[in-house]
This record gives C-alpha cells, structure tokens and sequence, in this order.
C-alpha cells in the first residue's frame, strides 16, 4: 500500500497536524485506475470534493494553503 502501517502513523500525524477535515488511508487499490481517488502516485494528493459528492480539483505534491483557501472558497461561491 501506500503507507504500510495505515491507521497506525496516520491518527497520531492527524493529530498532531490538528486536521479537523477526512484523511484517506491508501491500499494498494488507490493506484489503480478508474476508482474515484485513483490513481494516486505522489504523496500527498489532495482531493477538493464539492457538496455533490463530485472531485472538483486534485492536487499532487505539497499545497500551499493560501492556494487551497481560494479554491475552497470558489467551491463555495458555486
């Protein structure tokens, strides 16, 4: 998988990190294509997912978090 131990280093990092948001735990599927969150390659992706359900933006590699603001609230100007 993507991280091996999953859960077990995730919760302590998200914690730590204070992520109030949902976090993905990979598997080995997640490189697979044709899933909704695949495929992912580069660590971290972020994913901007509307209120419908629907991926608007996919982001690989780190994200600046002024970056990530505006399209937050871009989604929600829609």
């Amino acid at each position: 998988g993507l991280d091996r131990e999953g859960v077990q280093v995730l919760e302590p990092f998200r914690q730590f990190y204070r992520l109030t948001y949902p976090v993905l735990v990979g598997a080995d599927r997640f490189g697979r294509e044709g899933l909704p969150f695949a495929p992912v390659t580069i660590l971290p992706t972020s994913y901007l997912v509307g209120r419908d359900g629907k991926v608007l933006e996919k982001w690989e590699g780190v994200l600046p978090a002024k970056l990530l603001d505006e399209m937050i609230d871009q989604a929600l100007a829609r």
